[in-house]
């Protein structure tokens, strides 16, 4: 457990690293995907201290730390649909992100609101996600079709890729979070490290990577003008 969580923040402080050191290149797109990295970072921490704290508090022993994902989910999907808003620039696109975002929060409100803001909104997970999914196959395929060039070399490639992959992998599993977590929760506890461990390190990698590129087509456009 120790090594998979040491890998985890290690790769998680990397993409943070790399995106705050060079931020001062990015364009919106960037700043909102390093955004979303900071949030989850407070977000990490809270959780980490609420199932620490659990022992010495006894409220937590029944509330747990799953109400701090019920207050992130929707920080992260807003923040993610404005970033694909930002780089799509198309009002079409725009506009059925929009009524994809409000379906999103409707659900969001209902199952809290029905069941219990403590309880992790698992349904509602699985249909932000489905809209992430979507959402950003539709940037990357502005991007195959726009940028007709090796897509390797593409920061916002890597972004792209990495939130798909991260997304639809997750996404079906987290759909049957309560469930098993209720059913059989030594199981659950080993696949939600395996699953979301494994797509958080190879989402924020690609992150990194995206971040990186950026930076390094930026200072290489600033260099040619300069010298020009």
């Amino acid at each position: 457990m120790f090594f998979n969580v040491f890998i985890e923040i290690f790769v998680f402080l990397i993409a943070c690293c790399v995106g705050l050191y060079f931020s001062r290149y990015f364009s919106k797109f960037y700043l909102l995907h390093l955004f979303q990295l900071l949030v989850y970072l407070i977000i990490y921490v809270e959780s980490h201290i609420i199932k620490a704290s659990q022992d010495i508090y006894p409220i937590f022993l029944v509330k747990k730390n799953l109400w701090v994902y019920n207050v992130y989910m929707p920080l992260e999907l807003f923040i993610l649909l404005w970033a694909a808003v930002v780089y799509a620039n198309n009002k079409r696109i725009t506009n059925l992100i929009v009524l994809a975002f409000a379906c999103c929060i409707f659900s969001f409100i209902y199952e809290t609101s029905s069941a219990s803001f403590f309880e992790f909104a698992s349904y509602s997970y699985l249909i932000g996600g489905i809209t992430i999914v979507t959402a950003y196959i539709i940037i990357l395929y502005l991007i195959i079709v726009e940028k007709r060039r090796n897509q390797a070399i593409l920061p916002e490639f890597w972004i792209c890729l990495g939130t798909i992959l991260y997304f639809a992998c997750i996404t079906p599993y987290i759909a049957f979070f309560n469930s098993l977590q209720t059913n059989s929760p030594e199981v659950n506890k080993f696949l939600y490290r395996l699953i979301t461990g494994l797509f958080t390190n190879v989402r924020y990698l690609m992150v990194a990577i995206g971040f990186w590129k950026y930076s390094k087509q930026k200072t290489s456009l600033n260099s040619l003008h300069n010298g020009k």
